[in-house]
């Protein structure tokens, strides 16, 4: 858990979608038919249960790989659709009566480089500071001007701008 949900909930922390997100919230039954063609119920945590502004639902986050081989070894369990998004139909016939949603999510959603990103700039997200739009406009202008512009190159550009401001 401590990469690709780890990672979800990285990105959730910043989704201004999100309104709240629960870990390891309470097991949901998967009824479904097993390989072998037998009629099946496994129980199963989720890795979060999360509420957003239109929706709220259990999300499963996987590894890429270990979704392949559970679409290989459970077909009716776990899918990839031909748009490319991963569905879990016995959680859909679960969730679905009850007004939610069960999403299967993928470690292919989010580059790691963001996810780093997001681990560096936490720290800066933790308190308010109050920038004028002036300083923010004056720096962002820079920014766009040199995608790519490393913080002590900018800093450097703007010496009398806090840290925080840039």
């Amino acid at each position: 858990s401590q990469y690709v949900e780890l990672w979800a909930i990285y990105a959730m922390e910043r989704d201004e979608d999100v309104l709240e997100y629960y870990d390891q919230p309470a097991r949901i039954p998967l009824r479904y038919r097993a390989a072998s063609g037998r009629h099946t119920t496994q129980w199963h945590t989720p890795d979060v249960f999360v509420l957003r502004q239109g929706s709220a639902g259990w999300e499963a986050w996987k590894p890429l790989p270990a979704l392949d081989g559970l679409a290989v070894r459970m077909p009716a369990r776990c899918h990839q659709t031909t748009a490319g998004h991963w569905r879990c139909p016995p959680g859909e016939a679960y969730t679905e009566p009850l007004g939610l949603t069960y999403r299967v999510r993928s470690s292919a959603e989010y580059h790691p480089v963001y996810i780093q990103n997001l681990k560096c700039l936490q720290d800066c997200w933790a308190y308010d500071v109050a920038v004028s739009p002036e300083q923010a406009a004056h720096v962002l202008v820079h920014v766009e001007a040199h995608p790519g512009v490393r913080l002590r190159d900018l800093l450097a550009t703007h010496p009398t701008r806090s840290v925080d401001v840039v």
